[in-house]
């Protein structure tokens, strides 16, 4: 930001910190203050800066929204996230200072944003300043409250007990009293009642009047007989008259019942028929009572079969094959199922949240993703890489130059050119006859052909001398330029670097190109932009149909200062296959990582929305040769 701009804010923050610290909301904002993220998020310059600019602007339209509805919370976190980013996170990317009027547009609204926003935090710090002094307002009012309660509980506290305390004395004294009369009895004397005096702590009388013994006399000695609860002494029994009458008035006829009783009246003993001779036939015994069947079954004379019991295995789901077994006719389920291997205990019982579905209706489990931890990843994936460099299925080779070495020879500097060396790498091995470009031809490009190349696009985007350049513009100035043709480009992928889905599709386009066209026995070539770096990937097919790769990277090798004597070099990565191909470009990837990307990576699942902050994400073009 310009000098001015940057002391004016920062002379804002500054006033608004000291008045902060006399606020009744301070503590409120240092806890919203310590719910977000305390590092900026690192801006990539490969990547288009108004991307960044439409997630500021994102941020910008929450806090508004927030404020509208006085939401002041969501705006004060809100306001402070775009604060954060627009004055520190975007003036990081080479582009934001261009002086393209594109990007001066971009720059000077974003500024006047951030200026209207700062302006706006101090209204939100203000209107939570009156929040909280309302707050506080009605916690004293609530604190009173409940003090004056507590005193008024106290208040009555102290009364029973001094009551009890009185009651006590009083007790006291009776009890003293008829122990004075006790005495004064066995030893003959006359009791005198005016001596029923005691003093107490205050040195004032208590009396103890007739109600005072006899209320301590029914507590000495309660009405209730021993052995009659409190449930007998309280129940309520009918009057004498009405239970005279049920034991002492004479029935009223044969069928008289007495109040109170639920028996019915006697049925008439049955008379049997006389005998033809005369003589009473014996009385036969009477038939058994009706069965349940019997009572309730029949319909028109004839009997309703009722139908049995269900059995186990009608009333219980079937498991695994059907492998419930009915009760026999013991009534015990056997302790194994033959078939599932289902342990069945004995006389189970029906219960339905415990059921298993039905096999059409057993839903197949979702997959899984296995998520490593980002150490023991590329612990793995770097053991592997060895082993295929001890299997010579991968084979690095040290070039004799890099991007940079001739930062101080005028005109011939590449520093940060790598968005530039790559493109152009790939455009001379599509034109070169041979199958494998060679060497001299990348030293070349990295040495010759791209300095007047980096200098031509940042002087048209107005950028300086060591920005990095966006790829796409990079691009549109070499088709405009006809070193790449739009007609041969395959197309773009990119994502998750780690993710083999991802990275597969860019390496199926190098290997097969575009299907419509027959490009698969072409020579295809691709940039990888990742992780502020740009490296070339160029497909090299033999007559015999082997298919190698070769990753051309312009910035030192790790391994060149130690085996190269010691001076920095370029290198040529070739894998013989495309699965060595993959893993050395993960193997590449977590190389580059650093401790914050790594804490990043174990502690966020890839997400599409949040990749230009994702330090995983990769962009990858692809060209064909003619």
């Amino acid at each position: 930001m310009p000098p001015q701009r940057g002391g004016r804010s920062n002379g804002t923050a500054a006033a608004a910190t000291v008045v902060s610290n006399h606020s009744p909301s301070q503590a409120r904002r240092e806890r919203l203050k310590r719910t977000e993220c305390q590092t900026i998020p690192t801006l990539s310059n490969l990547f288009p800066i108004e991307r960044y600019y439409g997630a500021a602007y994102k941020v910008l339209e929450a806090h508004d929204e927030a404020l509208s509805e006085r939401n002041l919370d969501d705006a004060y976190v809100y306001g402070k996230r775009f604060g954060n980013f627009a004055s520190k996170a975007l003036p990081t990317h080479d582009y934001y200072r261009s002086p393209q009027p594109k990007y001066q547009r971009l720059r000077i609204k974003c500024e006047a944003d951030l200026g209207r926003v700062i302006g706006q935090l101090e209204k939100v710090a203000a209107l939570m300043d009156a929040e909280e002094a309302e707050r506080q307002k009605r916690e004293e009012e609530e604190r009173k409250r409940l003090w004056a309660i507590e005193q008024a509980r106290l208040k009555k506290e102290a009364e029973r007990k001094r009551r009890e305390e009185m009651e006590r004395k009083k007790r006291e004294a009776i009890l003293a009293s008829a122990e004075a009369r006790r005495k004064a009895e066995d030893a003959g004397e006359e009791y005198d009642e005016s001596a029923e005096l005691e003093e107490n702590g205050t040195g004032a009388p208590v009396t103890v009047g007739l109600t005072d013994k006899l209320d301590l006399l029914n507590e000495l000695f309660p009405q209730t007989p021993s052995g009659v609860g409190a449930d007998q002494k309280n129940s309520k029994l009918p009057p004498a008259e009405s239970m005279s009458k049920l034991f002492v008035e004479a029935p009223k006829g044969e069928d008289y019942i007495p109040i109170g009783s639920d028996l019915p009246p006697p049925l008439p003993v049955p008379v049997p028929p006389p005998s033809e001779g005369g003589d009473a036939a014996p009385s036969a015994p009477p038939p058994p009572p009706p069965s349940y069947t019997e009572a309730i079954g029949k319909i028109g004379g004839d009997a309703m079969p009722v139908p049995p019991p269900p059995s186990y295995t009608s009333v219980m789901p079937q498991g695994n094959g059907g492998g419930v077994i009915a009760a026999p006719a013991g009534g015990m389920l056997p302790r194994e199922d033959s078939i599932g291997g289902v342990i069945v205990a004995p006389h189970a019982p029906t219960e339905w949240n415990r059921r298993q579905p039905s096999s059409a209706a057993v839903t197949a489990p979702r997959e899984k993703t296995e998520v490593i931890p980002f150490r023991k990843l590329r612990q793995r994936l770097g053991s592997q890489y060895q082993e295929l460099k001890k299997r010579k299925i991968v084979q690095v080779f040290l070039l004799d130059t890099y991007q940079g070495r001739l930062s101080c020879t005028p005109g011939k500097d590449s520093s940060n050119g790598c968005a530039v060396i790559s493109p152009l790498v790939a455009s001379q091995h599509l034109k070169n006859s041979g199958a494998l470009l060679p060497d001299a031809l990348i030293e070349r490009v990295i040495d010759d052909a791209a300095p007047p190349v980096l200098r031509a696009v940042r002087s048209k985007l107005g950028l300086g001398g060591a920005a990095l350049i966006i790829p796409s513009d990079v691009h549109d100035y070499l088709v405009d330029k006809k070193i790449l043709r739009q007609d041969t480009f395959v197309g773009v992928s990119g994502g998750n670097i780690l993710d083999s889905k991802h990275l597969g599709a860019l390496i199926d386009m190098l290997q097969n190109g575009d299907e419509n066209k027959e490009h698969k026995m072409k020579k295809t070539a691709g940039t990888l932009f990742f992780h502020e770096h740009v490296i070339s990937i160029l497909k090299v097919s033999h007559s015999n149909g082997e298919t190698w790769f070769d990753i051309v990277d312009s910035m030192p090798h790790p391994t060149s200062r130690n085996g190269g004597n010691g001076a920095p070099r370029a290198s040529r990565t070739r894998c013989k296959d495309r699965d060595s191909l993959e893993l050395t470009l993960k193997w590449y990837a977590c190389s580059k990582f650093g401790e914050s990307d790594r804490n990043y990576i174990d502690n966020n699942l890839w997400d599409e929305v949040m990749c230009d902050f994702d330090p995983r994400v990769f962009q990858g073009f692809v060209w064909a040769a003619e």
